[in-house]
């Protein structure tokens, strides 16, 4: 998907998140088997320098109010 986009569109970046994925074995014994599973769900300007804010401090800085 990602080498179709650079083909497309050479002047933009794919945003890619990271998910949990898998397969059911078809050996009883061993189930589910976890996989890496990539899903692109936008894109960014390769112009636009700008970074990314990805860590878990905004995500876990809520503010309470008692």
């Amino acid at each position: 998907m990602c080498g179709r986009m650079s083909k497309t569109e050479p002047d933009h970046y794919p945003i890619i998140k990271f998910r949990i994925g898998g397969f059911q074995h078809r050996d009883d014994r061993v189930g589910w088997v976890k996989t890496p599973a990539f899903d692109r769900v936008g894109k960014a300007l390769k112009a636009d320098m700008t970074v990314a804010n990805t860590t878990i401090g905004n995500d876990l800085n809520d503010n309470v109010p008692w």
